[in-house]
Formats: C-alpha cells, sequence, structure tokens
C-alpha cells in the first residue's frame, strides 16, 4: 500500500528519475550525476512495463516521470512553462465517432485514472515555487496518439478538465500503484495544441527542463 501522511520530507531522499527518450535524457548529462536516470521509452504501454521492472530492481521510494507536454486549447499555458500533474488520466479508452468521442464506463474500463496529488508532489510543487519557476498543477492526459487536429483536443481537455498531454505517464503512474511507489510528474511545454502545424521546440522546452533540474539538484540531495 501506499504510504500516507503529510509529513513526509523529500528532502535528503533521492528519487528515480525517469525519462521517455534520450532527448530528456541528454539534459541531465549538464545536471551531473545527482541522480539516477533511467530512458524508460516512448507511449503508454512501454512506459509502463520499463518503469514497473525499475521499480521491482530498484525499490525506490519515489520516482520522477519529466519531460515534455502538449498545452490544451483553453489552459493558458505558453511553451517552456513549467506544469506538473495532480492526477493522470487515460484519455485514448473509449470509442472515437465521427463528431465526438464516447468513453467507457468504469465498470468497463476499469481504471483509467491515478491521483498524483500527494506529499511529494506538494514538495516538489513547493521547491519549484522557491526556484522562481511558477508551476501549473492539473490532470495531465496520456494519449497513445499525440492530438494534431483541435477538436479532438478540446474533447480531451473538456472530458477531463486537464492542462496537459503526454504518452507516458498513465504508465508510469500505474506502475507506482503497482508496487506502493510515490510518484510525481514535471513536464515542461513543447507544443500548443492549439497551433498543431508548428514544430515542438524542443530546445525551449530543453533550455527550461535543464534549468529546473539543476534547482532541484540543489535541494534534493
Amino acid at each position: 500500500m501506499l504510504m500516507t501522511g503529510m509529513n513526509l520530507a523529500i528532502k535528503n531522499l533521492k528519487p528515480l528519475v525517469l525519462v521517455p527518450s534520450q532527448y530528456e535524457y541528454e539534459v541531465f548529462k549538464e545536471v551531473g550525476s545527482v541522480f539516477e536516470v533511467f530512458v524508460i521509452g516512448v507511449g503508454v504501454v512501454e512506459a509502463g512495463l520499463s518503469s514497473l521492472e525499475i521499480f521491482y530492481k530498484f525499490n525506490p521510494k519515489f520516482a520522477i516521470l519529466t519531460g515534455w507536454a502538449g498545452a490544451y486549447p483553453g489552459s493558458g499555458l505558453n511553451v517552456g512553462d513549467v506544469v506538473v500533474a495532480t492526477r493522470e488520466v487515460f484519455a485514448d479508452f473509449g470509442r472515437k465517432h465521427k463528431t465526438h468521442c464516447s468513453f467507457f464506463s468504469d465498470k468497463i474500463a476499469g481504471k483509467f485514472s491515478c491521483n498524483l496529488n500527494h506529499p511529494f508532489t506538494e514538495k516538489l510543487i513547493y521547491f519549484l515555487e522557491t526556484g522562481g519557476f511558477s508551476p501549473v498543477t492539473g490532470t495531465f492526459a496520456t494519449v497513445c496518439m499525440a492530438s494534431y487536429h483541435i477538436e479532438r483536443a478540446k474533447i480531451i481537455e473538456n472530458r477531463f478538465s486537464a492542462i496537459a498531454e503526454n504518452m507516458e505517464g498513465f504508465g508510469v503512474a500505474r506502475a507506482g500503484e503497482k508496487k506502493g511507489i510515490y510518484i510525481a510528474e514535471i513536464r515542461i511545454i513543447s507544443n500548443l495544441l492549439k497551433e498543431p502545424e508548428k514544430d515542438w521546440d524542443f530546445k525551449k522546452a530543453g533550455t527550461k527542463l535543464k534549468e529546473v533540474w539543476k534547482w532541484l539538484a540543489k535541494n534534493l540531495k
């Protein structure tokens, strides 16, 4: 079972860090060897399986997933903004009709939502705020295919009140639940789903991700 209580400290508790790809991994070469960083693969299935294998091998108390995210149209977010998940939902579990999506009921879908609003996430938000990063918190939606159609993005955003889209979070969160490990998720906005024609800005997002983790390296030793 997951630990409970509001007095859990993450200072002096070094987490495992999970990243989807080599692109994010490159950022940590300049952060230094403060953290153990693992590439878990892109997509909900690969990320979930890889994370669970890592958790059983190393048995951490705390792990952080980090990388890029797309901002939903109504979020007010911009490229380079820092976002932290308080909930992960699996948004691609249902039926896609021509004009709308219908989502399976809990009786069919089983579990499609994971709560990430716990003391470790609260502490991370505090550290980010003290570092001047002004993190925006809320629900992240995990998808199998990135939204390149604004109407699809709006459907997911409205259904789940989501602020950001990614492809790994729900798989990692479920792996954490299976093993009884706290999962936190910090991402940088790399693209705006209301502007699908624009390329993802990995340079700007990467610069901000580096700044975030250099700051956290001083606080999560």
